[in-house]
């Protein structure tokens, strides 16, 4: 059986979670909610760089980051999630989203993990201006209505956003992705169930707050 190691929070986990209920393999695989800042070596040995989401395959080998993963499990399922007509288009899109998102968590990091004698306004500050001209730049595709890769990463995007950031000006919806994102969430309804969300107490060991 395929093992999933991630967390509810993170949005990249949430990314996986989605291609793999759009591929009809979710129901078929052990999520393994683990917190990645705990002091024990468990996922640095599947994963180097100590980073969710990791998905071990039956043979024990595992597979990082969440592009690799998605493509994986599309291939694996002989999926449509990367159409081959807009196979870029879709992994520019999926690129745009994972840049965003990356500096939405290293914000994140920066204002509720670090010391706030060392947390570092300048660099808050650069990336959510990341975060604003992602969006800005994100709005202004064509998104899909139905399935891919592309608008589930878009949607993973703007549920991170609203969970970790609603009242930063910075990280403000666009109108045009947000009337895009309830349609298309209203269209699937079950990827309410999987965007991420806080659900789950953090370890009394962590080291770090979460994503």
């Amino acid at each position: 059986m395929l093992k999933l190691m991630t967390w509810p929070t993170s949005p990249f986990g949430a990314k996986v979670k989605a291609c793999l209920k759009a591929l009809d393999l979710y129901d078929g695989i052990e999520i393994i909610n683990y917190f990645p800042w705990l002091p024990d070596n468990e996922l640095r040995i599947k994963n180097p760089i100590n980073k969710i989401p990791v998905l071990i395959l039956d043979d024990g080998s595992a597979l990082y980051d969440s592009p690799v993963i998605c493509e994986y499990l599309n291939d694996f399922a002989k999926g449509s999630l990367i159409p081959s007509q807009k196979k870029y288009v879709v992994l520019r899109i999926q690129a745009l989203c994972d840049g965003i998102l990356d500096a939405a968590v290293s914000a994140r990091y920066e204002t509720h993990s670090r010391p706030e004698h060392l947390r570092s306004k300048d660099w808050y500050d650069r990336q959510m201006q990341g975060v604003k001209a992602g969006l800005e730049a994100l709005a202004t595709e064509s998104l899909d209505m139905e399935i891919t890769l592309s608008s589930l990463c878009a949607a993973v995007t703007v549920a991170y956003l609203d969970l970790r950031y609603p009242d930063e000006p910075m990280a403000k919806i666009p109108k045009p992705l947000r009337n895009w994102f309830e349609n298309f969430v209203g269209k699937h309804p079950w990827l309410t169930d999987i965007l991420p969300k806080d659900i789950l107490p953090l370890p009394e060991n962590r080291l770090m707050l979460e994503q």
